[in-house]
C-alpha cells in the first residue's frame, strides 16, 4: 500500500484500502441460521452491532471523493472496532459450544469415544 502510494503519488493518483469488518445485510440478517454467527460478533463489537453494507460504502465515497484529497497509502479499518476487541470464539460459534465440548476428557487429557 504504502509503496504504490509513493509510486503513483507524483502523478497525483491516491492509494488506499479499506478492511472491512463483518458485515450483515438486512436480508442475510432475518435469516434464523444467521442469529448464532450475528450474536457472537456483536457481543464482541465495540460498537455493539454488525456492520450494515453501507457502512463500507460510505467510507469507500469518502476515500474516492474530494474530502481525501490528502489521504494515500492508508488502510482504513470498518469494523466498529472489532479489531480493537478479542473477537468471538469462531468455533463455538460455528459448532456450538455443546459440540466443541463433546469427546473431550481434560482430567485425562484423552479424547474419548
Amino acid at each position: 500500500m504504502r509503496a504504490a502510494a509513493f509510486e503513483f503519488g507524483g502523478a497525483g493518483i491516491r492509494i488506499n484500502a479499506v478492511r472491512p469488518g463483518s458485515t450483515l445485510s438486512s436480508e442475510r440478517a432475518a435469516l434464523p441460521e444467521n442469529a448464532g454467527m450475528a450474536a457472537a460478533f456483536t457481543t464482541e463489537t465495540p460498537m455493539g452491532r454488525l456492520g450494515d453494507p453501507k457502512d463500507i460504502a460510505r467510507v469507500v465515497r469518502f476515500l474516492a471523493g474530494p474530502e481525501a484529497g490528502w489521504v494515500t497509502g492508508q488502510t482504513i479499518g470498518v469494523d466498529g472496532g472489532m479489531d480493537q476487541g478479542r473477537g468471538p470464539d469462531f468455533m463455538d460459534a460455528f459448532f456450538g459450544e455443546n459440540v466443541m465440548n463433546q469427546g473431550s476428557n481434560p482430567a485425562e487429557g484423552e479424547m474419548t469415544p
